[in-house]
């Protein structure tokens, strides 16, 4: 199979079924997986398991929806292209201002943040300045160029290898915690009431976001309608594999204790039985999978900038594509500043509050748009994995988020609202220029 360009962006088609799965891996699995496993103890004890569950269940629903779409609307910017398919530009623009500004960047710069403080457990001078501004900058710099020059085939590359260095420390804490786990810190006393593993499960959902980031390359996906799937299940259920079995291994390593672990759980558990060398490999980890994370945001996060350059709605420069490396470079050099600078100097309390309620619109279009353009048969030719039922998983997906909605703060609601305002406003007063335009007609696959 070649991997000419895509006719309609000038992108290789060079991603395949291991690069999308390592990319949904790294994106899904951040810096929280080394910290959380406190926090659910703390509400439900060693009956923690269920509400990961509980979520995976819900996460495979809406991941359904994205792997059917992916396989009808292969695009440059995935949810962008998706939204753009079933409603058109306006909706499009919004669904992408919220995926860039309200998810891809402001997790960026956080995990950049995280990765610093990770590294400064090992080196402490890396928290000072201006070695802390020194690093981000030069891990951000070696990504872009990484990207830029290998174009989407080394960046997956990339993500792949640090994929495999990541879950390296967490498989073998699960290992060891099936084997040295004492029974009655699994036990349950008692089964938790519903409401509470529903309310830990909602929180949990965020830890399982990352397939719609990761699709963003579907614009240079070898054969989307047999790799969407696979990647994307695949990295998924790798995720949940890894999320279950840390928390089981926690829990049956620190028992009652693991609540007063907050600061390093995982690591705290693998000195358990390892000492003082097992608590260094998992603070180790932290650092590789901050790392990971960003090798995989590179990757996917400026391919969101070029497709809404190439809908003709912001400067046509992000949609150029480089002619000596086959890669968006502009939009990766341009991610990556922005990113670093929040990371340096942003406010993240205040950056955050988008996130969750911008993943849920986004969640929520996503599943919705899936059902119409069911109804339009767009991409029929296309799909090797159609959803039993036609439009009942998407419009049971619609229906959880839509739960989920209610669980939103009035500050995050308002936040949400000055991004439509916002996306009206600039839709309005800013004609779009001629720009290459992606449809699903016009895609050519490779």
């Amino acid at each position: 199979m070649t991997s000419h360009p895509d006719s309609a962006t000038g992108l290789a088609r060079t991603v395949g079924s291991v690069g999308l799965a390592a990319s949904v891996i790294n994106i899904t699995i951040g810096s929280s997986i080394f910290v959380f496993p406190a926090v659910v103890a703390g509400e439900l004890g060693a009956a923690g398991i269920l509400p990961y569950l509980v979520a995976a269940l819900a996460m495979a629903l809406i991941a359904l929806c994205f792997v059917e779409l992916g396989s009808r609307v292969p695009a440059t910017g995935g949810v962008y292209g998706y939204v753009e398919a079933a409603f058109g530009p306006f909706a499009s623009w919004l669904i992408g201002l919220l995926m860039y500004f309200g998810v891809q960047l402001v997790a960026s710069a956080v995990v950049a943040s995280v990765f610093v403080r990770a590294v400064s457990v090992l080196v402490p001078a890396a928290a000072r300045e201006p070695y802390r501004t020194l690093l981000i900058g030069a891990i951000y710099l070696a990504l872009a160029a990484v990207n830029v020059r290998g174009g989407a085939r080394l960046g997956a590359r990339v993500v792949v290898g640090v994929t495999i260095a990541k879950l390296a420390p967490l498989l073998l804490l699960v290992i060891i915690g099936l084997v040295a786990f004492r029974p009655e810190f699994v036990a349950w006393m008692a089964l938790p009431h519903a409401m509470d593993v529903g309310r830990m499960a909602m929180r949990l959902m965020y830890l399982f976001a990352g397939v719609e980031s990761a699709l963003a390359v579907s614009g240079e996906i070898k054969n989307p309608s047999r790799t969407i799937p696979r990647g994307v299940l695949g990295g998924l259920g790798i995720a949940t594999v890894l999320y279950i079995g840390v928390q089981f291994a926690a829990q049956g390593l620190l028992g009652p204790a693991l609540p007063s672990h907050p600061q390093a759980p995982l690591a705290d558990a693998a000195a358990v039985v390892l000492g003082a060398s097992g608590r260094n490999l998992l603070l180790l980890g932290t650092v590789i999978a901050t790392f990971g994370f960003l090798s995989a945001d590179l990757l996917t996060s400026p391919r969101t900038l070029f497709a809404m350059a190439a809908g003709g709605r912001l400067p046509r420069q992000l949609a150029v594509v480089s002619p000596r490396f086959g890669s968006p470079a502009v939009a990766i050099v341009v991610h990556a500043a922005m990113a670093a600078a929040l990371a340096i100097k942003a406010d993240f309390n205040t950056l955050t509050v988008l996130a969750s309620s911008a993943l849920l619109v986004i969640y929520a279009m996503s599943a919705i748009g899936l059902i119409v353009l069911q109804r339009r048969r767009v991409g029929e030719d296309r799909i090797t994995l159609r959803l039993p039922g036609g439009p009942v998983i998407p419009v049971a997906a619609t229906a959880l988020v839509m739960a989920l909605m209610t669980t939103l703060a009035w500050r995050q609601i308002v936040a949400l609202l000055v991004v439509v305002a916002f996306a009206a406003i600039t839709y309005v007063l800013s004609p779009p220029r001629r720009a290459q335009k992606q449809t699903p007609n016009d895609i050519a696959i490779s």
